[in-house]
């Protein structure tokens, strides 16, 4: 998306952009870092591990992000 739009090719950036709106809700859907975190331990990067007073995100948003990781693999 950034190569793009330094390429100047504004529509092909648009159309990626849109492309990832719906794993981009899903990252901040239970707040940040909570949801990159959860991204990162579900792609095996590393685990979630959050201090207090940030929590993990809840099973829902958990799943999503799971099942939009899965169609971009």
């Amino acid at each position: 998306m950034t190569r793009q739009i330094l390429a100047g090719n504004v529509k092909e950036a648009q159309k990626l952009h849109y492309k990832l709106t719906d794993i981009i809700e899903q990252l901040f859907a239970d707040g940040n870092p909570a949801g990159i975190k959860a991204a990162l331990e579900l792609l095996n990067i590393t685990p979630a591990n959050l201090r207090l007073p940030l929590v993990k995100v809840n099973k829902a948003t958990q799943n999503a992000l799971a099942e939009l990781i899965d169609t971009y693999k």
